[in-house]
């Protein structure tokens, strides 16, 4: 399949939450991207849409189906640019895969599942529950062992009169590296005409020489030599011993004798060779789980790769008799490592819904440093690697995710409000001729006014919030929009907030702290402040400070909107900042406004940071 340059966006339709939702994502290969969205989005519906795909359709299970309707049509689109700057367009739904044909997809989802048990006792049926982990699979089905028969006496027999001269091959067909490398030349032509009698000619050559072992094989002519190795896997095979052991099939004639033998051997026992080459391949797999798995073995539970109902899984006591980022390293590792095995294709997309958002801080980096070992393997082997990790934990915000070079999308785009004064506003707040005018009576609370209309006309910004009094009744009006479930600029609600709460907790205060209040650069220090003063203050004025102290210091190259969104929509939030909001106008009840007081003169005036 031709390389893809960037995954444009994708389509899901009809798959459990998600009714019909384009994302337009713009993956770029070989690349961690993280896909952020608040809970109850539809990541997992992502997922599952991923999940639920079949090699020759998209099977969606009836508990996964919209809505609950199992006759819903489910649909998965995939749009990509191509390297030459063509458009590529996969579908995938229930009666066709054009998915699955370019891409080998892999999902990853929490292993963790609720167990319950229903003990008799005394005639009562007693039931209790816990959480245990299912075994995870690492390879499916075990092939029984089926060694190659092999008789270095009948092979002697069988080369003619010098068979002394050839070498013994019983170590290389127990050799499971070497033999899955034999096991990829192609055979195809060693039943021709030509090649039976090149190998036969070659036979008879040997055969006419005289003299020790070492003397038959010194007389074999280079021409002779170089006839045989013009016959392609018979020159591989002969290559590839001759790099087992260079002792013993170092000579040209010795490593054309083994070569000669395996082929046939292969010829004679087609399907024992197939046997023998799938158990080896089981064997090579299972030595590469329990290598890779070694390292992150569980501290007293002895957790590693056991064989069990003729497959080979890794099986978890229940999740309380072991930690769980210990638990949750190992499954995603654990699944990882199957990932490698089973993403073949040129192109892949690996899956991983929320298995990150719940590890501490150091099992966090093992996980992010076992899925980047996999990135350059595709890259060695001029593949393509989309590595999509679902999360509701915003990168901008929590250290969660630290890879070298990621892609941060947000699955649920602000676009609710078109209007960006505020935002063109802080984003010009460090203006040497406003900075410390905005910082201390627009961003922080000051019952006196302040007119920039000049330098605002100057800088290009919205003339109606070109005073500090224009300012708060605007974002005043955001907030009753957002209260009201209406569209609003987020960033404005946010600077409400700050400000009405700094009002609350100003007029709260005896009139002689008040000065000292307002010159309390940070609202982190202020709250503090009045706390040691005795002001008794509500829990959601500091909870909250994560939202309205970031949006008044979001960067042009960032988008600050989509985040501030995500957390303003949170149930909590919302209900949170109503409460905050009652409090203020029942202190505002209580309490006369604010009077404005005597303001230095811009000149004089002290430089206050936020």
């Amino acid at each position: 399949m031709p390389p893809v340059k960037r995954i444009k966006k994708i389509e899901i339709n009809q798959v459990k939450g998600i009714s019909n939702t384009i994302f337009d994502v713009e993956l770029i290969p070989n690349k961690p991207t993280i896909l952020v969205a608040p809970n109850g989005f539809g990541k997992s519906s992502f997922a599952v849409a991923f999940h639920s795909l079949r090699p020759s359709k998209l099977e969606i299970e009836d508990e996964h189906a919209h809505n609950g309707n199992a006759g819903a049509m489910p649909e998965i689109v995939i749009t990509s640019t191509m390297d030459d700057g063509s458009e590529e367009t996969l579908t995938a739904n229930s009666g066709m895969n054009e998915i699955s044909a370019a891409f080998s997809v892999y999902v990853i989802r929490s292993a963790l599942k609720p167990r319950a048990r229903v003990h008799k006792i005394q005639g009562n049926s007693i039931a209790t529950a816990s959480i245990n982990v299912p075994d995870i699979e690492l390879i499916g089905k075990i092939p029984p062992k089926h060694p190659l028969v092999y008789s270095y006496t009948e092979s002697k027999q069988t080369f003619g009169s010098n068979g002394k001269a050839i070498p013994n091959i019983s170590d290389v067909l127990k050799d499971v590296k070497l033999m899955l490398k034999i096991a990829q030349v192609d055979f195809s032509k060693e039943d021709r005409t030509g090649t039976r009698s090149s190998i036969a000619r070659f036979r008879n050559h040997v055969n006419s020489r005289s003299g020790t072992t070492a003397q038959i094989i010194a007389a074999v002519d280079t021409a002779e030599i170089e006839l045989l190795r013009q016959i392609d896997h018979i020159r591989e095979i002969a290559d590839i011993v001759k790099e087992f052991d260079t002792g013993k099939f170092g000579n040209q004639v010795n490593a054309l004798c083994a070569a000669i033998q395996i082929c046939e051997l292969h010829k004679e026992k087609k399907e024992e060779f197939k046997a023998c080459i799938k158990h080896f391949s089981y064997l090579h797999d299972k030595e590469y789980y329990v290598t890779k798995l070694k390292p992150l073995k569980a501290t007293w539970k002895n957790i590693a790769p056991v064989e069990a109902d003729n497959r080979l899984v890794l099986r978890f006591p229940l999740a309380n008799q072991i930690s769980n980022g210990e638990r949750d390293t190992l499954c995603l590792v654990a699944e990882l490592l199957r990932a490698r095995r089973q993403l073949k294709k040129d192109r892949c997309i690996l899956v991983i819904d929320e298995v990150f958002d719940y590890l501490d801080d150091a099992n966090l980096v093992a996980c992010q440093y076992h899925l980047t070992q996999m990135i350059p393997q595709w890259k060695q082997e001029g593949r393509q690697l989309f590595p999509l990790i679902l999360t509701h934990l915003d990168p901008s915000y929590f250290n969660n995710f630290t890879f070298k070079d990621q892609k941060v999308v947000y699955l649920s785009r602000y676009n609710k409000c078109p209007e960006t004064y505020v935002k063109e506003m802080i984003l010009r707040r460090h203006d040497a001729s406003i900075e410390t005018d905005i910082s201390k009576f627009f961003l922080h609370f000051h019952p006196s006014d302040r007119d920039l209309s000049a330098k605002f006309h100057t800088l290009g910004l919205y003339f109606e919030i070109s005073t500090a009094n224009k300012f708060n009744a605007y974002v005043k009006t955001q907030l009753d929009r957002y209260i009201s479930k209406r569209n609003y600029d987020p960033i404005s609600v946010c600077c409400a907030v700050r400000n009405a709460l700094e009002r609350a907790v100003y007029q709260k205060l005896d009139t002689a702290d008040k000065p000292a209040f307002l010159d309390i650069h940070k609202t982190r220090d202020k709250l503090d402040w009045a706390l040691e003063k005795g002001i008794d203050l509500p829990e959601q004025f500091f909870l909250l400070a994560v939202i309205y102290n970031e949006a008044v210091h979001i960067k042009s190259h960032r988008d600050a909107l989509t985040p501030l969104f995500s957390k303003l929509e949170n149930l909590t939030i919302r209900h949170m900042i109503e409460e905050v909001m009652k409090f203020c106008a029942e202190t505002e009840s209580h309490f006369a406004p604010p009077p404005a007081i005597p303001l230095p003169t811009p000149s004089s005036a002290t430089v206050v940071a936020v």
